[in-house]
C-alpha cells in the first residue's frame, strides 16, 4: 500500500500569491538588468557574454545583488531557470552554487544559526566522472529542509539550463535540459525572507563553493498560489502500459487554508470523455489521493488531461493540467542490458532495453522525495521504451562503514574487508529497506530487474570470531580444521594433499570448503532472500539476477535462488572466449531448475592486456594522441560483433554489457576512455538486425543433449586454480574449450554435480577432465562407470593415475606475447583431437575451415546452427602492438551437418540457402563478413506459405480479437519448428497499431489475442504476417467500427 503524504504546513499561510511576475538577467549584456543591480566579487565578472565565476583559489567570488529585490525573493510560488556553462579546466572539490540566499544549507537550532533558516539555495553536488547531483536547501523560518533530485551529467563547455519550480506547498521539481529531473517533497510551505543578499555563482560567505563556469541567463518568475491545490500524486505515474489492468492516474488533493473541507468534485476532461468524482472530504493540512480510472485501451501517445476541483456549488477552487502516457506493451523481447547507465536518448538509439537506476539506495533510504524523483525518471524510461534494473549493493551501507565485518586468523583485521551476510541484523536492515522500495517502486511496469551485491563474494572470506565455526559445527558435527586460514586452501601443489589426487569425499578439509563455498560463507542464502522479499511485493514480471556468478570454485549453488545467474568477459585476445564463460553459466544454472543465464561482454578493455603504454610501436594509431593515458578502452568493433554471435550461440535469456563511457565518448572524464567510434554502430546495427527480430526464438530453441564435455572438478579449483577459467575464460581448461570449439566439437561444460546426480550425462560420449589434480573418490568412480559405458575419456598429465584414459593430452600453455601463434597451437590441438576421436566419435557439424565456429540447437523439428566467423589479423587500431588480432577479415566455407534436413535459412538475411542432403549429411555454403554470423534454420521441407486466419465478423473498438497464422509446407501441413514471425497491425490511415511485434511461432503456429484500440480510426485493419526465415508472408484484413 503506497504511503500517502502528510502535508503539515504552519498556521500563517496566506490564501493566495498574485499575478506571474518574470524578471530575466541577461549577461549577455554588461548590464543584465537594469533594476536590479548586481556586485562582482573577487575575479567575477561579466564577459564573452556571460557571468564568469572560475576562481579556485578559495577566495570569495560570484556576483551580490544590491538589495534584497521582492521580485527575486518571493516567498510563496515560483520558477527559477538558469543557464549555465561550467569551465573546462575546473576540478570541482566543493559543490556548484548556482543561487544562495540562505548561507547554510542545514543550520543547527541554535540562536547563532535562527538567521540561516531562511531563503534558499540551488546547487550541483559533484558525482564523479562528470556526474553532479542536484541539490536545493530551503529555509522555512524556523526550520530548514535539504533535497536532492536526480544525478545529470555536465559536459564541461556545454551550455546547460536547469529549472526548479518550487510550489510554496509541498514540492519542488526539476528540469535539466527540458527533461524532468526530479520531484522533491517538501515538509513545509512558504521560503521565509532571506536574510542576505542573494549571490549568485557562489555561496554567500565562509567555505565558498564557486560555480566553475558561467552564467549565460537567469529567469525568476513568480507563480500564482491557491490554498486548495490539485496535481498528480508525486509518488505516483503518469505512463502507462497498452491493456495495463487496473490503472489508475492518482490525483492527490492538497488543502492549504486552514479548514475543512466537504462536498468536493474533481472533473476531469480527456480523451476517455468527461469524468466526474466525488470527493467527500479533505482535511486541513493534509492530502488526499484521488483514483482516476484510466483506460489503457487508447493508442500507444501523450493525451492531456484537463483537471478541476469544484465545490458543491459548482465553483472551481483549484485546477491543473496533466499528461497522461500509454506506451506499447514489451511484447516477447530479448533483453539489452546495459550494466551502467547513458543519456536515455543514446540507450534507446542504441537498442539497449535495460539500464540501471539506484532504485534500493546504496544507504540510508529514499523517503517520500526519493520515490517521487524516481517515479518521474521511470516514467521517463519507459515513455522511452528503456525499462530499468537495480543494483543491491551493501558497500556504502556495511563494508565501509566497517559494520558486520568478519574477524580474519587470529583475530586479524581482513584485507579486503569482508562482511558476514549472514548475520541477522543485517538481513534485516537490508531486506526493510528492499521491501520499502518494493513497496513504494515495485508498481512500476518500468522496473523489471534487480541486480542482488555485485563482487561482493570476491571479498568473502572465512570468521574466526566464532560464529562461522558454530554454524559449521552444527553442519557437520566437528569444528573447523585447524588448517583452514581463508576461502582458499593455504597455497601447496594438490599432489601433496592426496598423492594419488584422490580425497576422500568426506575429507574434513574438503567437507569445509564445500560446505564455505555452497551455504557457509551466507552469500547464496543472502541472494534467496532479496530475490524472495523482492517477489513479495512486485507482481508483474520481474527478475533478480547475480554476478559475477561463476568467479568461483566450481560448485553448485551461486547465486542462490536468483531468478537468473550473469557473469561479464573480457573478449581478448579470442572473443569466442566468452562461449566457455556462457557454458560455465550453463552448467551453474543447473543446480537451479529454472534460473536463467544472462552473459555480458565487457566493452572495456584493459590496455595493458592489448596495447601497453610502454611499449612503442610503428604506425601509432589516431586514438593514441586523443587519450595516451588511457587504462581502459574502447572493445573493438569485430571483437564485439563475434562475441555477440558467440554468447547467443547458446541459449540465455538476455545480453549485457558494461563500459559506456568506452561505448559512446559522452562522459567525457569517466577512466573508461572512448578509443573507438565504430563499435557503438557495430552494437545498435547487431542489435536491430539480430537480436530484436530473433530474440524470441533466441531464448527459446533449446540446448541439444550434451555429447562433448568439459569437466570443471571442484577439488581441482579449489587445490589447482592455476589450470581452470573459473569466470575468466582463460587457463588450460579455458583454453582447450577454444581449441574444441576451433575443432568443431559441440563442446559444453559440467561439474562434479552432474555426475553425482545424473544430469546431462544420457547423450555423453566424449569426457575431457582437463587440470584435475585433485578428484574426490565418488567422482573418480563415476568417471570409471562411464567409461565401462562407453564413454571416451580424455584426460592430460594432471590426471590422477587411477583413471585410465582414453586418450591423454599435454596441456598448452598460451603465449600472451604471441596471439596468432597461440591460436594456431590451439586450433592443431583441435585438429589433433578430431583425428585421434575419428574411430569413435564424429562431431554432427563440420566446416572446412577452423576460423569457422560452431553450435546448434534444437526445437520441434527445426534445427538452429549458429555459425561465426573468428577469421582476425592484426589491424590498425591495437594491432599495431601484435598482442590482439582485433581486425575481422570475410570468410567462406563448406558446412556440414549431420540432419535429415532438406531445407535451410538464413534467419537474418530472411532467405533460402541452397544445400545438398547426401545420405542425412546436409552441406552448405556460408559467406560471411568479417565479424560476422549467421542463425541457420534446418527444416524437414521447404516453407511453402503463410497461412493467415483474421476476424471474419466486424470488431467494435475497445473489444478483443483473435488471429491464428501458420508456416506450411507443399503439403499445407504445418511445419513443426520454432520459427520467428513478424507480426504487422496498420490502421485505415496506415498507423502501427498495438499487437505489432516480434513473435516466435511454437511448432511453426501462432495465435494472437489483441484488442482494437478504443480511440483507433474506424475502417479496415490490415494485418501482415512474415516467416523472418524464409521472407515469405501472408497479407489480410478485418474491420473495425
Amino acid at each position: 500500500m503506497k504511503k500517502f503524504i502528510l502535508l503539515l504546513l504552519a498556521a500563517c499561510l496566506h490564501s493566495f500569491c498574485g499575478a506571474s511576475e518574470k524578471v530575466v538577467l541577461d549577461f549577455s549584456a554588461a548590464q543584465p538588468h537594469e533594476k536590479y543591480q548586481l556586485v562582482m566579487r573577487g575575479d567575477t565578472k561579466i564577459a564573452n557574454g556571460a557571468l564568469q565565476v572560475t576562481d579556485a583559489s578559495g577566495k570569495v567570488g560570484g556576483a551580490v545583488l544590491k538589495e534584497i529585490y521582492p521580485a527575486l525573493t518571493p516567498d510563496k510560488a515560483f520558477r527559477l531557470s538558469i543557464e549555465f556553462s561550467f569551465d573546462r579546466n575546473f576540478k570541482h572539490k566543493m559543490p556548484a552554487m548556482l543561487w544562495d540566499s540562505k548561507y547554510v544549507n542545514m543550520p543547527n537550532n541554535t540562536p547563532a544559526h535562527k538567521n540561516f533558516h531562511r531563503g534558499f539555495q540551488l546547487y550541483l553536488a559533484p558525482a564523479g566522472s562528470g556526474n553532479y547531483r542536484i541539490q536545493a536547501a530551503f529555509g522555512f523560518g524556523a526550520a530548514s529542509q535539504v533535497v536532492q533530485a536526480n544525478m545529470i551529467n555536465v559536459v564541461p563547455g556545454t551550455r546547460h539550463t536547469l529549472t526548479m519550480e518550487f510550489n510554496a506547498s509541498d514540492r519542488v521539481v526539476f528540469t535539466f535540459d527540458g527533461n524532468p529531473a526530479g520531484t522533491c517533497i517538501l515538509n513545509s510551505g512558504f521560503i521565509a525572507s532571506p536574510y542576505r543578499n542573494p549571490v549568485l555563482g557562489d555561496r554567500q560567505g565562509s567555505s565558498f563553493w564557486p560555480l566553475g563556469g558561467r552564467i549565460h541567463k537567469l529567469t525568476f518568475e513568480k507563480l500564482s498560489w491557491k490554498p486548495l491545490q490539485i496535481s498528480k500524486s508525486p509518488v505516483d505515474r503518469r505512463v502507462f502500459v497498452w491493456n495495463e489492468k487496473d490503472a489508475v492516474f492518482k490525483l492527490n488533493i492538497r488543502n492549504f487554508s486552514g479548514t475543512e473541507g466537504n462536498n468536493y468534485t474533481v472533473s476531469v476532461k480527456s480523451i476517455m470523455g468527461d469524468q466526474s468524482i466525488a470527493v467527500a472530504q479533505v482535511p486541513s493540512g493534509q492530502g488526499t489521493i484521488v483514483d482516476l480510472p484510466v483506460n489503457t485501451l487508447l493508442l500507444p501517445g501523450e493525451y492531456p488531461l484537463a483537471i478541476t476541483l469544484l465545490d458543491d456549488s459548482g465553483k472551481e477552487l483549484a485546477a491543473c493540467k496533466e499528461q497522461l502516457v500509454i506506451v506499447p506493451a514489451p511484447g516477447d523481447f530479448m533483453p539489452v542490458m546495459l550494466w551502467g547507465g547513458l543519456p536515455l536518448q543514446t540507450a534507446a538509439r542504441i537498442g539497449f532495453t535495460h539500464q540501471g537506476m539506484s532504485l534500493v539506495p546504496h544507504s540510508g533510504g529514499l523517503g517520500p522525495s526519493g520515490y517521487a524523483a524516481y517515479i518521474d525518471l521511470l516514467d521517463e524510461y519507459l515513455k522511452n521504451g528503456v525499462y530499468t534494473y537495480n543494483p543491491i549493493t551493501l558497500d556504502r551501507r556495511f563494508t565501509s562503514q566497517k559494520r558486520f565485518l568478519r574477524a580474519g586468523f587470529n583475530n586479524s583485521a581482513i584485507v579486503p574487508a569482508s562482511v558476514d551476510p549472514s548475520r541477522e541484523e543485517l538481513q534485516k536492515e537490508l531486506l526493510a529497506v528492499i521491501a520499502d522500495s518494493a513497496q513504494n517502486l515495485g508498481s512500476h511496469p518500468g522496473w523489471t530487474m534487480a541486480l542482488s551485491i555485485s563482487e561482493e563474494r570476491d571479498r568473502t572470506n572465512v570468521d574466526f570470531s566464532g560464529r562461522m565455526n558454530e554454524a559449521f559445527r552444527e553442519f557437520s558435527g566437528y569444528d573447523m580444521p585447524a588448517i583452514v586460514r581463508g576461502k582458499y586452501p593455504t597455497p601447496r601443489r594438490a599432489n601433496l594433499v592426496a598423492p594419488e589426487r584422490i580425497m576422500d569425499d568426506d575429507d574434513p578439509e574438503l567437507v569445509f570448503y564445500r560446505w564455505f563455498w555452497t551455504r557457509g560463507d551466507g552469500w547464496n542464502d543472502l541472494h534467496s532472500k532479496v530475490t524472495a522479499e523482492l517477489h513479495k511485493y512486485i507482481k508483474h514480471d520481474f527478475m533478480t539476477f547475480h554476478d559475477p556468478a561463476v568467479r568461483v570454485p566450481l560448485i553448485w549453488g551461486s547465486g542462490g535462488k536468483c531468478d537468473a545467474i550473469a557473469h561479464w568477459t573480457y573478449t581478448n585476445p579470442d572473443p569466442i572466449k566468452i562461449a566457455q564463460a556462457t557454458d560455465e553459466l550453463l552448467a551453474m544454472a543447473d543446480g537451479q531448475p529454472g534460473q536463467k543465464v544472462l552473459s555480458m561482454t565487457q566493452i572495456i578493455w584493459y590496455r595493458s592486456a592489448c596495447a601497453p603504454a610502454h611499449r612503442k610501436v610503428k604506425n601509432p594509431p589516431e586514438w593514441l594522441k586523443r587519450e595516451p593515458q588511457a587504462v581502459y578502452m574502447t572493445i573493438p568493433p569485430d571483437a564485439l560483433r563475434i562475441a555477440l554471435w558467440s554468447k547467443i550461440s547458446r541459449r540465455i535469456e538476455g545480453i549485457q554489457y558494461h563500459g559506456a563511457s568506452s561505448l559512446t565518448g559522452e562522459d567525457t572524464v569517466h577512466r573508461y576512455r572512448y578509443t573507438n567510434s565504430e563499435s557503438q554502430y557495430a552494437l545498435q546495427d547487431l542489435v536491430h538486425t539480430v537480436i530484436r527480430p530473433l530474440g524470441p526464438v533466441l531464448k527459446k530453441a533449446e540446448e541439444k543433449p550434451l555429447e562433448v564435455a568439459i569437466l570443471e572438478t571442484f577439488p581441482a579449483t579449489l587445490y589447482a586454480p592455476q589450470h581452470f577459467a573459473v569466470g575468466w575464460s582463460r587457463n588450460w581448461a579455458g583454453d582447450l574449450h577454444l581449441a574444441l570449439q576451433w575443432a568443431h566439437l559441440p563442446v559444453g561444460i559440467i561439474f562434479d554435480d552432474h555426475l553425482l546426480n545424473n544430469q546431462k550425462l544420457d547423450n555423453l560420449k566424449v569426457l575431457f577432465i582437463p587440470g584435475a589434480e585433485l578428484m574426490t573418490r565418488p567422482v573418480v568412480d563415476k568417471v570409471k562407470e562411464l567409461q565401462n559405458n562407453g564413454v571416451i575419456i580424455v584426460g592430460d598429465e594432471f590426471t590422477p593415475p587411477e583413471i585410465s584414459v582414453d586418450l591423454r593430452l599435454k596441456s598448452i600453455r598460451r603465449n600472451n606475447y604471441d596471439p596468432q601463434q597461440s591460436k594456431r597451437e590451439f586450433q592443431q590441438l583441435g585438429l589433433d583431437i578430431v583425428r585421434a576421436l575419428e574411430k569413435h566419435y564424429r562431431s554432427p557439424y563440420a566446416a572446412d575451415n577452423q576460423d569457422i565456429v560452431m553450435h546448434s540447437r534444437s526445437a520441434g523439428a527445426g534445427e538452429y546452427l549458429f555459425v561465426i566467423n573468428d577469421k582476425r589479423t592484426f589491424g590498425d587500431y591495437i594491432g599495431q602492438w601484435k598482442m590482439v588480432m582485433e581486425k575481422g577479415l570475410p570468410n567462406s566455407g563448406v558446412i556440414r551437418v549431420k540432419s535429415s534436413a532438406q531445407a535451410a535459412y538464413d534467419a537474418v538475411k530472411h532467405q533460402e540457402i541452397a544445400i545438398q542432403n547426401n545420405n542425412g549429411t546436409v552441406e552448405l555454403v556460408s559467406d560471411l563478413p568479417p565479424g560476422g554470423g549467421q542463425m541457420i534454420i534446418l527444416l524437414p521441407e521447404k516453407i511453402q506459405d503463410i497461412q493467415l486466419h483474421v476476424p471474419e465478423n466486424t470488431v467494435a473498438r475497445g473489444g478483443a480479437f483473435r488471429i491464428k497464422t501458420a508456416v506450411v509446407g507443399a503439403d499445407g501441413q504445418v511445419i513443426a519448428a520454432l520459427l520467428p514471425l513478424e507480426v504487422t497491425f496498420t490502421d485505415a490511415q496506415g498507423r502501427k497499431l498495438p499487437g505489432s511485434g516480434y513473435y516466435a511461432a511454437l511448432d511453426g503456429t501462432l495465435e494472437i489475442e489483441e484488442f482494437a484500440a478504443v480511440n483507433m480510426a474506424a475502417g479496415q485493419v490490415n494485418v501482415k504476417v512474415r516467416c523472418l526465415a524464409s521472407g515469405k508472408s501472408a497479407d489480410a484484413a478485418f474491420t473495425v467500427e
